[in-house]
């Protein structure tokens, strides 16, 4: 893998571990959306409700 391949793949997971943390919740599960290298990948959705997303707004921007 290159050097630049890594780079993605850490940004991605560290992505992943920050919508969890704010408390973002996987809501849809799409099996084999993406064709990443010759093979398919799942695509995974996530949100949160409205009232989450609201006091986390309140909670940066101040």
């Amino acid at each position: 893998m290159t050097e630049a391949a890594q780079k993605i793949v850490k940004f991605g997971f560290e992505a992943y571990k920050v919508m969890q943390k704010i408390g973002m919740k996987p809501e849809d599960n799409l099996p084999k959306q993406i064709l990443e290298s010759g093979m398919y990948e799942d695509l995974v959705h996530y949100g949160m409700v409205k009232s989450m997303m609201i006091t986390l707004r309140r909670t940066f921007v101040q």
